[in-house]
């Protein structure tokens, strides 16, 4: 009898010492490591929202990527913002799927400053241009508006809407950056396409007339050819006459940079 006791206590203590080994270690992720936030409205009028994250996990649970899918951000007071304001940017989750999921968090909040807001300082003006008569074919005069916000001039034509007038200014202010980096002996950074399958796409050029003469989806154009390219990319404005007539995505591997 002793010794069946004996017996049934070393199988209990072998039973407790596999499961203990058995038992998964916490994964710790890190939900604020890859996250992209983007700025919308105008300065002293802003938003911030959280447009993408990527948190790195290389492990095939399930649980745990269910719970990465999941992830949500939200942002406190998150109106009327303007450049230098700090906001809280707040992880929300499930709890009982993180429970499941047997991670752990480095952090669950934190904080974002805000920098890059336009002014809404706009002007509308007038100007006269010479153009081809469809019908006669004579050169008559032709008078458009012009919109210059932030100091940018955007043709009233293009119709643009309040999110897209704010992208085409941080475009143009990025490209002002790009070329003040380049006399300095700064070169820019090239991107990486997002395509999981490889790829080997050639440079390609962009030209506003062939989108409308609408400068910002020509731009738009050549950045998707690159981004879902597995290449390194950038987009450069291409010159004729010194004005800008388009946009050529050129990839590194077809360059001598």
């Amino acid at each position: 009898m002793k010794h069946n006791m004996k017996y049934i206590l070393l199988i209990f203590l072998c039973a407790m010492f596999m499961s203990g080994c058995s038992k998964q270690d916490i994964v710790e992720l890190k939900p604020f490591e890859n996250i992209k936030v983007k700025e919308t409205g105008w300065n002293k009028k802003g938003k911030v929202k959280v447009v993408s994250h990527e948190v790195h996990y290389t492990g095939n649970d399930q649980t745990i990527n269910k719970l990465i899918d999941s992830f949500q951000y939200s942002i406190k007071n998150n109106k009327g913002l303007k450049n230098g304001d700090v906001v809280t940017i707040k992880l929300v989750y499930d709890s009982d799927l993180k429970a499941l999921a047997n991670v752990r968090f480095d952090k669950t909040e934190c904080t974002y400053t805000v920098h890059g807001l336009h002014d809404d300082n706009r002007k509308v003006k007038t100007i006269t241009n010479k153009k081809k008569d469809p019908k006669s074919g004579e050169i008559v005069d032709v008078a458009e508006q012009v919109i210059t916000v932030d100091g940018v001039e955007i043709p009233a034509g293009w119709n643009l809407s309040e999110e897209e007038i704010q992208d085409y200014i941080s475009y143009v202010k990025s490209i002002e950056n790009d070329e003040d980096s380049t006399e300095s002996g700064v070169k820019d950074d090239w991107i990486q396409g997002e395509s999981e399958s490889k790829t080997h796409r050639k440079d390609s050029k962009y030209f506003t007339k062939d989108y409308n003469n609408n400068d910002v989806e020509c731009y738009q154009a050549a950045y998707v050819y690159g981004h879902t390219s597995s290449q390194l990319f950038k987009v450069m404005p291409v010159f004729k006459d010194e004005k800008s007539i388009g946009y050529k995505c050129i990839f590194k591997e077809n360059s001598n940079e």
